[in-house]
């Protein structure tokens, strides 16, 4: 034991099927809250395969709820205010809690590594200079890690990486970016969703398990059960 906090990963979610409305062309309400919980289990599961770091959800459902204990991770309530104030709430109890850096994720983040994850935290240089991860298709931000007095942001919306850029560069932070491939794909479109299927010739059946799951039980009745033995996505 070294005494020593752990990074803390932050990965807000909204309720299932709330989530992935760019897709209703092309996915019906319950597949996309199907793929929402899908995904966010990938991210959580990656997040568990990387050393020293703590992994928290913000928000969502019943359902995230269930996700989150599948993969034993914390589970925190949205405390309202929208995406950047339940960030803000969620930082400030990370740093309360003494961890050195915290780090935002998405949880629809399909292609993400542990080495991807590894990489962006080296970025770092031992939680001296903050780290982004640009989204390639909207210039959002896909990764936001934040050392202990080094603040930027949270500011997450449409062209997010450059008012984190421009916020790091006001306030004088060391910056780095991430251009990791697994970093740089979300999955919010259409096209997003072809190309994920090409990567990944299994989702349709984990797709219909997880719609099979979403009408046989009651979100109600599943948090709180005993999770069942974790299923480790693999990519």
């Amino acid at each position: 034991m070294t005494g020593i906090a752990p990074l803390r990963i932050i990965v807000p979610m909204k309720p299932a099927y709330e989530g992935k409305s760019r897709l209703a062309g092309v996915l019906d309400a319950e597949g996309r809250a199907a793929l929402s919980l899908h995904l966010l289990q990938h991210v959580l599961s990656v997040a568990s395969r990387v050393a020293g770091v703590e992994t928290w959800v913000i928000g969502g459902d019943a359902w995230v709820q269930h996700v989150a204990a599948l993969e034993s991770v914390a589970w925190r309530q949205d405390p309202g205010g929208g995406l950047n104030d339940a960030l803000r709430y969620a930082i400030r109890m990370a740093f309360e809690a003494g961890a050195p850096a915290i780090l935002v994720l998405p949880g629809d983040l399909g292609l993400l590594t542990p080495q991807d994850v590894k990489d962006l935290v080296a970025l770092s240089d031992g939680f001296r200079k903050a780290v982004l991860a640009r989204a390639q298709a909207d210039g959002g931000t896909n990764a936001l890690l934040v050392p202990r007095g080094l603040m930027v942001g949270p500011s997450f919306g449409p062209d997010s990486f450059h008012r984190h850029m421009d916020e790091a560069q006001t306030a004088n932070v060391p910056v780095e970016v991430s251009r990791s491939p697994g970093l740089a794909f979300d999955l919010d479109t259409p096209d997003d969703l072809a190309a994920y299927r090409a990567a990944r010739p299994a989702l349709e059946s984990e797709l219909a398990s997880w719609r099979e799951k979403l009408r046989s039980q009651a979100p109600d009745a599943i948090v709180g059960q005993n999770p069942p033995r974790r299923q480790v996505s693999h990519t």
